[in-house]
């Protein structure tokens, strides 16, 4: 059952993810580059389905923290 509870989580994470990415900051996009680059980098995380969790959570993370 905790191999069930872990996965569920792992793809809870990936979800979270594709919605940040999927939903950027307009605003920042069109402005920043290095925001632009950071969503380019967490979709590339998505496409390669072997990604650990906390490489994922780190990434979200990144992603809810950024200012500039």
């Amino acid at each position: 059952m905790d191999e069930i509870d872990e996965e569920f989580e792992y793809f809870k994470l990936r979800d979270h993810l594709y919605h940040l990415i999927m939903n950027p900051d307009k605003e920042k996009i069109v402005r920043d580059p290095d925001y632009l680059k950071l969503m380019s980098m967490a979709f590339s995380l998505l496409e390669d389905e072997s990604v650990e969790k906390n490489i994922i959570e780190i990434a979200i993370k990144t992603i809810e923290n950024y200012k500039k």
